[in-house]
């Protein structure tokens, strides 16, 4: 083929077929072995070649020609070279290469690959040097960039793209790692970006894609490996040869991690073993680097599998291990990326966190790996160091990451495993943070202090805090030391919180103290900013301090912290007034650490300083920690002081417009705490002295010789102790009350303009007007705290809180429905319920929207609109009864409680049945129940909140201080307010049911708290319920001096008012209600108008002006009121204002009745006998029992109008007949014809419940159907909570009225009248006992109370015992029925409670009944009931008598008065003449009694069991019947049944009192049943005697008629069918089993003063082996406790009933079992104050369950008793099983020298007990 020129073969290649037909030619001249020219024309057709593809775009087709012409020439060339080397290096390379690039230039990237192979192979063996350089990285750098432009065209898939790739760094490989180190340290990073690229397009590799790309790296291994097969020596070819397979190890490594992701473990892992072995036949020993290849493979794909992988990794670090430190710089890189290759498996694959064994094993493997990094890091390149340097610290960060995943995942539980763990982190921790700080980019940093930190909260959280602070301090003091910018200040915090919370929690207090000084230094200047976190944990730990007493620490504030780098002063006054607002936060005291940095804060702003305003500020601060603590050891100034010197600062503190609103407000504040302060001071001056004279009174405790003298003496020092604190007057109220208002002024100027003001902190502002206002509130200032709550609201919503307005609006309110004002409340419950804050889901109501619907049913109350409240006050009830733990909702069950005992105080009339029935159902039937449960909640929150002392008695010891915390003291004025009111409203419902004493304590506790308040409206208010009660217990001395001590505290307001005034002697207060006490001086006044003292009284009250007269309360002689002889000198102790240690609070034990109201008659004669003359004269008179003296009759119309119509005393004749009429006509006075008329009427009349109003009462205009109205609206009205003051006579009044028209009712109506006060009491305790039997035991109430429900026995159940109780209630309950159904349903019910009575027990009810209430009258009711019988009632006036009932009552007085004073008669011959005529006395009283009872003893006995009683009682009616007499069966039977006791003149009685128109028919009718009665068999049964509270005082049981029967006594019916009840439910009742003898406790002598008695039975007692008591020692109340209630028998021989040493609270803390034998003065005796019902302790056993109580009436001598104690005991001990203790008592009673006056004392109450 002719050789052409250059340009010939360009116009020959111009188009596809010239060089379609060029290639052919040329090939047939390759045929014929062109020879030498062939160079020169290859040469030339290459480079016409060229010069086409360089020329512009080309037809591919066309491009594909001409490179395959190019390949074509290139074989000719290369042919023709051999023959004849070309002169010039690398020509051909050269021109290739420009082929290559025109080629990519043309996107032919296929013939591009195609012939930069060609190119590649020349290269791969010619020389290096300069050009061959340039060639290889131009060629590179070609075929790089030209893929890098198709990848937007995609031409190439990318498969092909990747292997083009790799193609392109082949050509890297070939240069001298010599010379070209950073060219070849590219080529991992290159191959790194094309694998990634791939998995961008294409995600991931198939399997036949996989071999390929191996099979492409194959290839270039082994061209690489052939090609330096020739380099067997050592030196630089040597050298490069290593180089580059180290480089294709790298690239082996990138494309191994590319394959481990898409699982082709096999391909990588097979390719790799390969690699490996060529390697180390190439470099002579084990490539490390592909060793750790095969390891990541291995950690890749079981880590995948979820398989351990802990082998593989020690394998790793081994593999490491093994590596000499000399190592090239290529090699060593290739080992970097292996190690880089695993550490990416490790993260790749890790689905859980590491076992302990694998995460070790990892940590092996960091911990060489980082070690190698350290120690090439000085001899790889520099441009590789930074990375280096990452991987380093990326490394030590991981080793965190990883540990505290496995800590969280619990796989470090074993201790050994977690301390090597920790060891590695702790060596690490310092190195990671010094090496961090090398890097450029602070990111990392950021992630390792948050790694650390989380490593760190893990050890925390598992308790590990020595071990977690070790390890976060390496990481703080490096922070301390150079803190990073980028570092945010929570990233910041977080390390400095944990390395406090650490040393905190392992008790390095000072350490954690430390490190909070080092965390604030660290903040810098964001200090100020970020402050709280730490300071609050600062104060925690100085929390933790005290409670471990570690005095140093507790009182180091944050300026001792710093030490001498203490910060700027604005900075250290930002310091500690966060610090001081910590404290304030805490729930704990902190009065020491407040104090201490107080201190602080006024020694920066000290008085020369210019912060004086701020310093003023810190006073006041100072005031309130020294107000309720004492600090007189570091300070001389009181908390006043601190006021004072506060309030004065302010004064002179300039005011300007910046700081006007705060000054106003500050001084609001200081004005506010100088009140409390005052006021807080004035609290515990009271407290002290209330401790010291309780210690006096306990040190001066005299002993009594009856329960009596005791509760005398005790009533005595505690109205002296009352007195003695009213030392303050209204003026000096005024005085103290100026701060508060003119606190309140300035917070009315500061918030006029209705803006928002700036002051300090407008949430404090508001709180502490809210303070304000319930200070108003407490101090019985109404309106100035409406005003003040009007306030707070307004600044309420100007926040907004909407919680504190609404707050604000409900007291508002509440004040308004104090005030009687329930329009203008209703308004402020509107706004309330429109501001009312939405309930946050799943959480319930809040407290505060459950007080305003209380608040809404208390507006249904007051407006009447009861049916509309019930609903609303049930909702509270429901909630407030569930168990939630706070303040704001103890108090608001309090109230609650209060509302429902309002609601339950309704009559029957205005709360119908069924909404009564609703309240109840939340377990209160009586309003007593829920007032006593609600205050009982207030004084336990008073002493949880202020510990003993401040209210009720300083008994106990109480570690509770108040603690000025939260809304503490918000919450301490609330609950005293709301203590006084429900104190007032206790004393009401009380006093109301009969139970005066209660109420009296009561009302004494609340005057003491009044006292100590220094509130003169409230004292007067007090003192005037005090002479109420005190009026009602017939105590005219004690009543006129409470009245004097109200007219001095109100005269006391002319001290600041117009001379002119004052000169008038009347009270004109002002009209500015800060402290006129208006409403106290209209409730005296009326008071006044009530009471009405005679000459006497009012001598001895203005004589006792000042000086309460202890009085010992004794029966009192009747008509004749002895003058009561003035207290003693030494009792007149003088006024003293005490002051001493400061003392703590205790709730009241309220007392009951029994304990206190007991009748102090004469004391138990024993060791008496010998009292010298100079005793007798100083003896006390002895107070009255009874009512005082009666006065004058005011003939009002009522009565006018009663006497027309009752029997008249003057009605009857004076014949024998008219003393014995009964009670069988509507009303006994009457004339004929009108008994005529009513007598065809029947029953009442029924319907609805009829008002008084709607009657003309005029008394011209009543008739008797009008009065039966009157008086059946008025019991109906009462019935729900009857007044024992009222309600018995109105009960015996509508029972005579009713007559015989309804026997049943008639009984019914007598029976509700006896008992009252007994029955309230029974139900309140029952319902105590329920209420502790259901109620949770965490309820904070249910801790703090005083009495606790024991189990009833110890086999029975809590539902038996819940069903026994439940049925008890329903038994006392009082009736509820509505009027409409009256006497129906009340009948229907009293005769199904009847069906509860003992067999063979017959029940007699007698009582005395007068026209008006508080009159005793000479009128009998007298009942009888036996079970399966009619009730008969019959009436028996005694006016005509000669003597009448009263005088029994007033003989008998007379007779205890006059044995007081035989009892202190020395000469022993009118000692006994004394008491033998009191005894004859004592003999003709009982036979006057008898005899005053005619032909109605008969109904005292027990009816005949014989059945010819029956049978001749109807023979006889029937007979009366036929004559037109009627008769009860009943009656007949009682009569005949006791014939032969009954005298002629009886019988003759009895026949007139039938009927006047009784005739000899009649007598012989009687006579013949009598006779046919004449063997009959004697009664043999039981008799109940029922009692009201004049007739409880007769000794009937000792009257002849039933001297010899079976008698005891019960307070009321309802009693003796509890009783009943109990012994048919209580399967271990000594009622059913009798009582066995092995089971006694007694009580001999505990005062050591009764030596014949000691003597006449301690040998006895103590010879018994199963007997258990003491002698001659006082008996430990828990022991005497548990002895009623388990054992079978008490015996008490000692003084009164022995309630010092087992009282009413310990009595009815559970039920008594044993029957208990009290032979001591007086312990049987009920005493009767004023109006009341007869009170005792022996009350209490019964209320408690006590089956029988055996007691003395009066006082009794000590030998005497002692012999019916003896005979008695002897006779029926020792009287074998089955034995009744009753039929010994007659046989008892004769064994006494004094039969009668000492015989006669002993009674007992309950039922027979017989002996197993």
């Amino acid at each position: 083929m002719k050789c052409l020129k250059v340009d010939d073969y360009i116009q020959r290649t111009t188009s596809k077929a010239q060089t379609e037909q060029l290639h052919q030619e040329l090939e047939d001249d390759v045929k014929n072995s062109p020879g030498l020219q062939g160079r020169t024309l290859s040469d030339r057709i290459i480079r016409a070649c060229n010069h086409q593809l360089g020329g512009g775009h080309l037809h591919p087709e066309h491009v594909s020609q001409l490179v395959k012409l190019v390949e074509l020439s290139l074989r000719i060339y290369d042919v023709s070279a051999e023959l004849i080397p070309h002169s010039v290096p690398l020509y051909m390379e050269k021109i290739l290469f420009h082929i290559v690039k025109n080629l990519s230039s043309q996107e032919a990237f296929s013939q591009c690959s195609n012939v930069a192979e060609l190119l590649w192979e020349r290269l791969a063996t010619a020389q290096q040097g300069e050009q061959y350089t340039a060639i290889v990285r131009s060629c590179f750098s070609v075929l790089w960039t030209g893929l890098s432009a198709d990848k937007v065209k995609k031409t190439f898939n990318p498969q092909e793209r990747f292997l083009c790739q790799i193609q392109a760094l082949s050509f890297l490989l070939l240069l001298d790692s010599t010379n070209e180190a950073s060219s070849l340290s590219n080529v991992p990073i290159y191959a790194e970006y094309a694998v990634a690229e791939f998995e961008g397009i294409c995600g991931s590799l198939s399997r036949e894609g996989a071999n390929a790309v191996v099979q492409k790296l194959r290839s270039l291994f082994d061209n690489h490996y052939s090609r330096s097969q020739g380099c067997n020596g050592k030196g630089s070819k040597q050298k490069t040869k290593n180089s580059s397979v180290y480089l294709f190890c790298e690239m082996l490594l990138v494309v191994t991690r590319m394959l481990c992701k898409v699982g082709h473990y096999n391909v990588a892992s097979a390719f790799l073993k390969e690699t490996s072995l060529k390697v180390s036949d190439c470099t002579g020993c084990e490539c490390t680097a592909l060793v750790l290849g095969k390891l990541a493979i291995d950690v890749h794909s079981s880590m995948k599998a979820g398989a351990g992988n802990g082998q593989a990794l020690t394998n790793c670090a081994r593999a490491l291990r093994s590596i000499s430190v000399e190592l090239e710089d290529q090699e060593a890189r290739a080992v970097l990326q292996g190690c880089d290759l695993v550490v990416w498996a490790v993260e790749q694959t890790q689905k859980q966190a590491f076992t302990a064994v694998d995460l070790l094993a990892w940590f092996s493997f960091l911990e060489e790996h980082q070690e190698w990094m350290v120690k090439l890091q000085g001899k790889i390149m520099t441009c590789n160091s930074e990375k280096l340097q990452q991987s380093l610290c990326f490394s030590m960060y991981q080793g965190f990451v990883f540990a505290y995943e496995s800590l969280q995942a619990s796989q470090l539980e074993d201790n050994d495993a977690l301390h090597r763990v920790l060891l590695y982190c702790k060596a690490t921790a310092g190195k990671m943070m010094t090496e961090l700080h090398k890097l450029p980019s602070e990111s990392l940093l950021t992630k390792a202090v948050i790694a650390v930190s989380n490593l760190v909260c893990g050890l925390y959280n598992r308790h590990q805090f020595d071990q977690a602070f070790q390890l976060v301090e390496v990481v703080c003091r490096d922070l301390c030391r150079n803190s990073p910018v980028s570092l945010s200040v929570d990233r910041l915090s977080r390390p400095f919180m944990l390395a406090v919370q650490t040393s905190r929690k392992a008790g390095h207090l000072e350490q954690a103290l430390d490190w909070v000084i080092h965390w604030l230094k660290a903040l810098g200047d964001k200090i100020l900013p970020h402050m709280a976190e730490p300071i609050s944990l600062w104060v925690k730990i100085k929390i933790d301090a005290a409670r471990s007493s570690e005095e140093d620490i507790r009182l180091r504030t944050l300026r001792d912290g710093f030490g001498p780098d203490v910060p700027g002063e604005e900075v250290m006054l930002g310091l500690l007034e966060e610090e001081l607002r910590a404290y304030k936060d805490v729930a704990g005291d902190t009065a020491s650490e407040r104090y201490n940095t107080l201190c602080d804060l006024l020694d920066i702003c000290h008085e020369d300083g210019s912060h004086t305003h701020l310093r003023a500020v810190y006073l006041c601060e100072m005031a309130q920690v020294v107000c309720f603590q004492d600090f007189s050891e570091q300070t001389d100034c009181s908390a006043v002081d601190f006021t004072h010197e506060a309030l004065r600062l302010l004064e002179e503190e300039p005011v300007t417009a910046k700081n006007a609103d705060r000054l106003k407000d500050d001084k609001a504040r200081v004005l506010l705490w100088l009140y409390i302060c005052t006021l807080e001071k004035n609290l515990q001056e009271a407290v002290d002295g209330a401790k010291e004279q309780q210690e006096q009174k306990r040190e001066a405790n005299p002993i009594g010789t009856n329960d009596f003298d005791y509760e005398a003496e005790k009533k005595f020092q505690d109205s002296f102790q009352v007195y003695d604190g009213l030392q303050f007057n209204l003026a000096s109220e005024h005085k103290m009350c100026k701060p508060l208002e003119r606190a309140l002024k300035e917070w009315t100027a500061l918030l006029q303009s209705g803006a928002l003001p700036s002051v300090r902190s407008p949430k404090q502002t508001c709180s502490s007007i809210a303070l304000t206002a319930a200070l108003f509130r407490l101090m019985g200032k109404p309106l100035m705290a409406l005003e003040a709550y009007q306030l707070s609201t307004g600044l309420s919503r100007l926040l907004p809180d909407p919680q504190q307005s609404v707050s604000s609006l409900c007291q508002s309110a509440s004040v308004l429905l104090d005030l009687g004002a329930p329009d203008l409340a209703l308004v402020q419950l509107q706004q309330a319920e429109e501001e009312l804050p939405s309930e946050p889901p799943g959480e319930g109501p809040s407290s505060l929207s459950m007080l305003l619907l209380l608040l809404k049913a208390q507006y249904y109350y007051s407006t009447g609109k009861v049916a509309e409240g019930v609903p609303l006050l049930c909702d509270v009830l429901k909630q407030v009864n569930e168990c939630r733990q706070s303040k704001s909702w103890y108090l608001l069950r309090a109230r609650a409680l209060q509302t429902c005992s309002a609601y339950l105080n309704l009559d029957t009339a205005v709360l119908p049945q069924a909404e009564r029935r609703l309240v109840s159902q939340h377990g209160f039937g009586s309003p007593d129940s829920p007032l006593y449960e609600g205050l009982k909640l207030l004084c336990s929150l008073l002493v949880t909140l202020v510990g003993k002392g401040l209210y009720g008695t300083n008994d106990g010891s109480s570690d509770v201080r108040f603690i000025d915390q939260g809304d503490n003291l918000l919450v301490k004025w609330q609950l005293l307010s709301d203590l006084l009111n429900c104190s007032v409203r206790m004393v009401a419902v009380r006093s109301s049911c009969g139970a005066v004493n209660d109420a009296r304590l009561q009302c004494l506790e609340a005057l003491k708290l009044a006292n100590k308040l220094h509130a003169p409206g409230q004292c007067a208010e007090l003192l005037v319920i005090k002479a109420e009660l005190e009026l009602i217990q017939g105590e005219t001395r004690e009543c006129g001096s409470d009245l004097n001590r109200v007219a001095d505290l109100l005269d006391l307001c002319t001290d600041f008012s117009d001379p002119a005034q004052k000169a008038e002697g009347k009270i004109k207060p002002r009209k500015s209600v800060t402290y006129t006490p208006g409403k106290y001086n209209f409730h005296y006044a009326l008071f006044l108008m009530q009471v009405e003292f005679s000459d006497e009284s009012d001598s001895e009250a203005a004589e006792t002006k000042d000086i309460p007269q202890k009085r010992p309360a004794t029966r009192r002689t009747a008509k004749v009121a002895s003058a009561v002889p003035d207290l003693p000198a030494e009792k007149q102790l003088p006024k003293r204002q005490t002051k001493g240690k400061k003392s703590t609070a205790v709730a009241p034990s309220t007392s009951s009745e029994d304990d206190a109201c007991q009748p102090v008659s004469t004391r138990r004669g024993r060791s008496r006998k010998e009292a010298p003359q100079k005793d007798m004269e100083t003896l006390e008179e002895p107070d009255k029992m009874r009512a005082i003296e009666e006065e004058e009759e005011s003939k009002g119309v009522l009565d006018i109008t009663i006497e027309e119509l009752r029997t008249s005393d003057n009605d009857f004749d004076d014949s024998p007949a008219s003393n014995l009429e009964i009670l069988r006509r509507d009303v006994c006075g009457l004339d004929k014809d009108g008994f005529t008329e009513l007598k065809t009427k029947g029953h009442v009349t029924e319907g609805p419940h009829t008002q008084l109003s709607d009657l003309d009462t005029r008394t011209e205009h009543l008739s008797l159907e009008e009065v039966q109205v009157l008086l059946r609206s008025a019991w109906l009205t009462l019935q729900h909570f009857p007044n024992p003051n009222i309600f018995p006579t109105l009960s015996s009044l509508l029972a005579l009225a009713l007559g015989q028209k309804d026997p049943v009712a008639t009984t019914m109506l007598h029976a509700q009248s006896l008992g009252v006060t007994s029955r309230h009491r029974t139900i309140r305790h029952l319902a105590n006992c329920l209420k502790k039997l259901r109620k949770s035991s965490g309820e904070l109430s249910d801790k703090m109370n005083a009495l606790s429900l024991k189990d009833l026995s110890s086999t029975e159940s809590k539902s038996s015992a819940e069903q026994r109780l439940t049925l008890l209630e329903n038994v006392f309950s009082f009736p509820h029925a509505d009027s409409s159904s009256f006497p129906q349903s009340h009948c229907q019910e009293f005769q199904e409670q009847l069906q509860h009575l003992p067999s063979g027990v017959t029940v007699c009810m007698m009582s005395v009944f007068g026209l008006k209430p508080g009159e005793m009258g000479d009128s009998i009711l007298l009942s009888r009931l036996e079970k399966g019988s009619d009730p008969v009632t019959v009436h028996i006036p005694t006016s005509k008598m000669q003597r009448p009932v009263s005088w029994l009552v007033q003989e008998l007085d007379s007779i205890l008065v006059q044995q007081k004073a035989v009892s202190c008669v020395t000469e022993k011959a009118k000692w006994w003449e004394g008491r033998r005529t009191l005894d004859s006395r004592v003999e003709h009283l009982l036979t006057v009694m008898e005899e005053m009872l005619g032909c109605w003893k008969s109904f005292l006995l027990p009816s005949s069991p014989d059945p010819q009683l029956s049978r001749q009682t109807q023979h006889l009616s029937r007979g009366l019947s036929s004559r037109g007499l009627t008769c009860s069966e009943e009656m007949l039977k009682a009569v005949l049944s006791a014939f032969p006791a009954l005298s002629q003149e009886d019988v003759q009685r009895f026949s007139l009192g039938v009927s006047p128109h009784w005739d000899e028919e009649c007598d012989q009718l009687l006579c013949s049943a009598v006779s046919g009665l004449s063997k009959i068999e004697q009664p043999r049964g039981h008799v109940v005697l029922i009692l009201d509270k004049y007739l409880q005082r007769l000794p009937w049981e000792s009257v002849s008629i039933l001297r010899s029967h079976s008698v005891s006594r019960m307070p009321s019916l309802h009693s003796l069918m509890g009783l009943s009840v109990q012994k048919e439910t209580d399967s271990h009742s000594i009622l059913k089993h009798g009582v066995d003898t092995k089971k006694v406790f007694y009580v001999l002598d505990p005062d050591a003063n009764l030596g014949h008695s000691r003597d006449q039975f301690k040998e006895w007692f103590c010879s018994r082996p199963d007997w258990e008591g003491v002698c001659g020692v006082a008996p430990d109340s828990r022991q005497l406790e548990e002895a009623v209630a388990t054992k079978d028998l008490y015996i008490y021989v000692g003084h009164g009933a022995g309630s010092r040493f087992l009282d009413s609270q310990m009595i009815l803390k559970q039920q008594m079992r044993a029957a208990s034998l009290l032979f001591g003065c007086s312990s049987a005796a009920l005493a009767v104050r004023g109006n009341q019902e007869g009170q005792g302790i022996i009350l209490s056993y019964l209320i408690a369950g006590c089956p029988f109580i055996l007691g003395n009436l009066w006082d009794v001598t000590d030998r005497d008793i002692d012999r019916f104690t003896k005979a008695l005991l002897e006779s029926w001990l020792s009287a074998g099983s089955g034995a009744s203790l009753l039929q010994y008592m007659s046989q008892s009673r004769q064994a006494t020298h004094l039969k009668h006056l000492i015989g006669a004392a002993p009674v007992v109450y309950g039922l027979p007990v017989h002996l197993q």
